[in-house]
């Protein structure tokens, strides 16, 4: 089975997820795009931290690529297992979808749509406690997309789906 769980940034994801991998045994996927960097049996971390930073400086197409791949690949290595993911398609669309995407979105959905989709919510005023919390130095403070609600595109694109 394929769980995805999506929400903002500091929306209880990655709590959920590694509750579901402990309690059920579940192998929890989280960034699956780190595995296009696993060389002679580690992630290599600087490489992938340069891509990503090439990545979220390019264009929506790029960005809906780069990570439509990166879940592609999660959910074909795992074939037939149980996975929970932390982000899958729906924070692809809300983070990366523009118009004339849509194309690739039915793609990805009909290549790796998960069984289960979970979508948190939590407030924007709790999100940015429990990033500050977390890591008061963290980069997601400064960016204002961390006030954003982001429900209705999130909404949309499971209707969608």
């Amino acid at each position: 089975m394929i769980i995805a769980v999506e929400g903002m940034d500091g929306a209880g994801k990655t709590t959920v997820c590694e509750y579901v991998s402990k309690t059920r045994n579940y192998e929890m996927i989280e960034k699956p795009t780190k595995y296009f960097f696993f060389k002679d049996g580690e992630i290599k971390e600087n490489e992938f931290s340069d891509t990503l930073e090439e990545v979220y400086n390019s264009t929506s197409l790029v960005r809906t690529a780069f990570f439509g791949l990166g879940n592609l690949f999660a959910v074909n290595k795992h074939k037939g297992e149980n996975i929970i993911l932390d982000r899958h398609l729906v924070s692809n669309y809300y983070w990366n979808h523009s118009d004339g995407l849509d194309s690739i979105y039915d793609t990805l959905v009909e290549s790796c749509k998960p069984d289960l989709t979970i979508l948190l919510y939590a407030t924007p005023e709790t999100r940015y406690k429990r990033l500050s919390k977390r890591n008061k130095y963290d980069i997601d403070l400064l960016d204002p997309s961390v006030f954003d609600d982001g429900m209705e595109k999130m909404e949309y694109f499971l209707n969608k789906y």
